[in-house]
């Protein structure tokens, strides 16, 4: 977690930051905080269009990008279904973040 309001938003306004935020003592938040490159993203996006495989090699279950990608709740105010961190429609799925600018 942040210790101020000022650490935050130099976290939000980085450019080199990556990884996930951590607390006082070093844990992962893990549910959010999270910040990757385009490169990265794109590189998570091609593993699951391959469906866990990366380079000829297997890195995530087959099983567990379909159990990601498919609906565990719904935000009924806007109608939009929920994987697990993934935002899933009949369409695909994907994932989405706050953009920095």
């Amino acid at each position: 977690m942040f210790k101020s309001k000022e650490d935050q938003l130099a976290f939000n306004e980085s450019i080199d930051t990556s990884g996930w935020v951590r607390d006082s003592l070093g844990i992962h938040t893990a549910g959010w905080g999270l910040t990757l490159s385009p490169m990265d993203m794109a590189k998570i996006g091609q593993l699951y269009l391959n469906k866990g495989i990366w380079n000829r090699k297997r890195i995530v279950l087959e099983k567990w990008v379909e159990e990601s990608t498919r609906e565990h709740s719904r935000w009924k105010k806007h109608d939009l279904s929920y994987g697990y961190l993934w935002w899933v429609n009949e369409d695909g799925y994907a994932a989405m973040g706050m953009e920095e600018i």
